[in-house]
């Protein structure tokens, strides 16, 4: 009940399009879940950016953010969820059909769209199926730590490998002016002792 006044209550940035991290900041899901939605609902068909990325319009981030609803607050099975979507497209339709041909519906057609449009409540989502999305953003959130750690590694790995050929090459530059040094000392002690016989 909170979340659906918390969903009420989302301002979409006016802008036209938006990418997949937006979009899953805007509905506070994790991107994975959008794609998931892709995938069960055909009405969402994101356009694919130049770089190949998922571009999200209004109109997408409104159809996702009633998809939220109707899985997350109002607990419809997917198959519900698409059954509401198609109910709703219908009445919009109705709605915007011309109205000189109306034909008055039977009881029976009208019972039938007053079910269709609010139906009994669904069961509520499987507690294993939670549990399995809790533990599928547990581990995500822990690759997402992994990855960061790995990266850091890396630049550490990276940034001691460069201090190394650094002392290496003073290294060598030390060994070649020692060498130099000590063959001008040679030479002067040459000199002394030529100049001594």
């Amino acid at each position: 009940m909170g979340s659906e006044r918390r969903d009420a209550a989302i301002v979409i940035p006016d802008k036209a399009f938006f990418r997949i991290g937006e979009v899953a900041e805007i509905l506070d899901v994790k991107p994975y879940i959008i794609r998931y939605w892709e995938s069960e609902f055909s009405q969402l068909h994101p356009e694919k950016s130049s770089g190949n990325q998922r571009v999200y319009s209004r109109n997408d981030v409104k159809l996702l953010l009633t998809i939220k609803t109707l899985l997350w607050d109002q607990k419809f099975t997917i198959e519900g969820a698409r059954k509401q979507l198609s109910a709703r497209k219908a009445a919009q339709a109705a709605e915007e059909a011309p109205k000189g041909d109306e034909v008055p519906l039977t009881a029976e057609q009208s019972s039938q769209a007053a079910r269709t449009l609010f139906p009994a409540p669904q069961t509520p989502v499987n507690p294993s199926m939670k549990s399995f999305l809790t533990q599928l953003d547990d581990l995500t959130a822990e690759n997402q730590k992994l990855r960061k750690r790995l990266e850091q590694s890396e630049a550490q790995a990276e940034d001691l490998d460069r201090k190394l050929t650094e002392e290496r090459k003073m290294r060598t530059q030390l060994i070649s002016y020692l060498q130099r040094e000590f063959e001008t000392v040679i030479n002067l002690v040459d000199s002394h002792l030529d100049d001594a016989e």
